[in-house]
């Protein structure tokens, strides 16, 4: 369940602070923002995910507006 106006405060917020500047470049030059994602994602879904890239995708999550999953 989600509390739509909490919700909605909270996208505009991290949208506003990312067009001002906000956040950390990219980690991985000549990558775009999308292809990042990607590498992320797959990243993630390995079964050989290291401690390194773990924390690494952990220094550039940026929207954290819910609860987290436990593992």
């Amino acid at each position: 369940m989600v509390f739509v106006p909490q919700f909605r405060f909270s996208v505009l917020d991290t949208a506003a602070w990312l067009r001002s500047g906000g956040g950390s470049p990219l980690p991985f030059p000549g990558l775009s923002a999308e292809a990042t994602h990607g590498r992320f994602r797959r990243r993630a879904q390995a079964d050989d995910e290291s401690e390194a890239d773990d924390e690494l995708r952990g220094r550039h999550m940026t929207l954290h507006w819910g609860p987290r999953r436990t593992t």
